[in-house]
């Protein structure tokens, strides 16, 4: 479908739910001159398809604002899904879905197709309880709101530093705790702990939120004192910092002996 042209703003443009394609799904620019985007007004629709060869996404134009612009939901797509420069006004669905591949949001196909730079997704992008073998995407990529609970991937291509990512993690409108344990086992498997304590730590600040008072006042506590157990050398720093308070009062103000119930200079 290179360089095809669909529209139907009733219902969907394309219905292919249920589709099974043994090679690959093609909708990107096409070859003729001028090369036109697949584009698509209305809704795409491939939920529960099984893709053997991947789909191919990119540069396509996909606008259906205030709706879902593409669902895949309980898709199968071997190969991966690719929307290297794609842009999508609505969102975009894949919860519950599995992709034996890469999740390509950022960077030029490898088949050498035209496509080049980051998706631009002004909706939101659905991932919950999705499995990826790989995400590639980057920060101009990221779409306004993020669903992520129950998300799982085995790599991220660009894992940028901790506070970066947590940032995408930060797209959520409500708090969940997997897309945070999620990430930091991320880390963990890719050795950079320090990472990964950060993301623990972040997800209990996000956590404390939404507790009444009392919880978040002991939160706070444990936050400053030992970084929720994520930062042991805190109680050090405190225990130094106090004695160190404590030698220098009495230095200022030494104490006085006691003798026989009465009081000594």
């Amino acid at each position: 479908m290179d360089g095809a042209s669909l529209s139907h703003a009733q219902g969907p443009a394309l219905l292919a739910q249920g589709l099974r394609v043994d090679t690959g799904l093609y909708a990107r620019r096409g070859y003729k001159e001028p090369p036109e985007p697949f584009s698509v007004t209305g809704q795409v629709l491939p939920d529960g398809a099984q893709i053997g060869g991947g789909l191919h996404l990119d540069d396509a134009r996909l606008d259906n604002p205030g709706g879902v612009a593409l669902s895949a939901d309980h898709a199968v797509i071997d190969g991966g899904l690719s929307m290297c420069g794609a842009a999508a006004r609505g969102v975009v669905r894949l919860s519950s879905a599995r992709i034996s591949g890469r999740l390509d949001f950022a960077g030029t196909p490898a088949d050498g197709g035209s496509a080049g730079g980051p998706a631009r997704l002004d909706g939101a992008l659905d991932l919950r309880m999705a499995r990826l073998g790989a995400l590639h995407d980057q920060p101009a990529a990221w779409p306004s709101e993020l669903l992520a609970d129950g998300l799982i991937y085995e790599d991220l291509d660009d894992p940028l530093p901790a506070r970066q990512r947590i940032g995408w993690l930060a797209r959520s409108r409500e708090f969940r705790p997997q897309p945070f344990r999620q990430l930091a086992q991320f880390y963990r498997a890719s050795g950079r702990d320090e990472d990964a304590r950060l993301v623990l730590r972040t997800a209990q600040r996000e956590r404390r939120r939404t507790l009444g008072p009392a919880g978040r006042t002991w939160g706070v506590l444990l936050d400053l004192t030992v970084g929720y157990g994520y930062r042991p050398w805190l109680a050090g720093a405190w225990l130094l910092g106090l004695l160190a308070a404590g030698s220098a009062y009495f230095a200022a103000h030494p104490p006085t002996r006691r003798s026989r119930g009465r009081w000594l200079p």
